[in-house]
């Protein structure tokens, strides 16, 4: 069986870390925390208090290791055990990334 590696760039452990996703139902707005399991600078995985919608642009924000702004991301995947896989816009800045590997 061949492996079929879709990422573009090599990801790498997260260090410990929280973070929220935050993201619009209709007019509720939803919250859940979060972490970063694995990041690159194209995406990550992630694991939640809740799935997320698969397909969808999210906000989500660091809260530790170090406190961040909220970023628009895409949810690329999105399991029954809540965890999953994103990409990142071009708003995601790379010295984010740097402090969490």
């Amino acid at each position: 069986m061949i492996n079929q590696e879709r990422r573009r760039a090599e990801r790498r452990p997260a260090v410990n870390n929280r973070g929220a996703f935050l993201w619009a139902n209709g007019l509720e707005i939803l919250r859940t925390p979060a972490r970063l399991v694995d990041i690159s600078q194209d995406g990550a995985s992630f694991v939640a208090d809740q799935s997320l919608p698969i397909g969808r642009e999210v906000c989500f924000r660091l809260e530790t290791p170090q406190r961040s702004g909220w970023v628009s991301v895409k949810v690329v995947r999105s399991g029954e055990a809540c965890e999953g896989g994103l990409s990142f816009s071009g708003s995601f800045s790379q010295h984010l990334i740097a402090g969490l590997v």
